[in-house]
């Protein structure tokens, strides 16, 4: 069973995952250029040893970002970059296949294909995940107006003067109907998009991160 993700902690915990993931993409872009870049300027081939160490941080890569759920993902960049990475990264080993051995040159166009097949994915998942966050945005954004203008409506109503401010009340209650019908509004929208009823802010990560600021 998938956990339910509602607890800002959390957020602050894939915080540090991206970081993790943004030091394993600079390892894999280091690894292609000392590997590839030496290559062309020497005339030796690479090990064996050193490339298949290079298509496991590759591999090992593509692994580790699949598994981060985009919706958790505070920052898209990351995935963006690990995208980047790894392209670039074959279009190096690409422009050096003449330095491997034969067996190596039939893994490194096995990897090649591995990498176009992955980043071809993620590219549309991280496209399409950011094409609807807006619509979180949104409804994040005016379920939390909605919460403020219920507190201002209870602080009127406990007026501790003693004087209850009838066309405040009113006011403010005509606001509430504006925004609840904004939220009506806005939900079905984030429920194609989701495939779940919203939950509050709490369980997406870009609204945690827009609290906190």
């Amino acid at each position: 069973m998938q956990r339910r993700l509602t607890s800002p902690k959390f957020y602050r915990a894939m915080g540090t995952a991206s970081r993790y993931m943004v030091a394993v993409v600079a390892v894999y872009t280091i690894a292609s250029a000392i590997l590839f870049v030496r290559a062309a300027s020497a005339d030796a081939p690479v090990s064996h040893a050193t490339f298949v160490e290079w298509v496991s941080i590759g591999d090992k890569l593509m692994t580790a970002t699949s598994s981060i759920r985009l919706p958790t993902e505070r920052d898209l960049n990351v995935e963006t970059g690990v995208i980047k990475s790894l392209r670039d990264g074959v279009t190096k080993m690409k422009a050096h296949l003449d330095t491997l051995t034969p067996d190596d040159q039939h893994l490194a166009q096995a990897y090649a294909a591995r990498v176009e097949q992955w980043t071809g994915r993620e590219e549309t998942a991280v496209a399409a995940e950011a094409a609807g966050r807006p619509i979180v945005t949104s409804l994040c954004d005016a379920t939390n107006n909605l919460a403020s203008l219920k507190a201002d409506l209870a602080r009127e109503r406990a007026n501790p003067s003693g004087v209850v401010n009838l066309s405040e009340l009113n006011r403010i209650g005509s606001l509430i109907q504006v925004v609840d019908e904004q939220i009506k509004g806005l939900t079905p929208g984030y429920v194609a998009f989701r495939h779940h009823a919203f939950t509050g802010w709490q369980s997406e990560a870009v609204c945690v991160v827009a609290n906190e600021q």
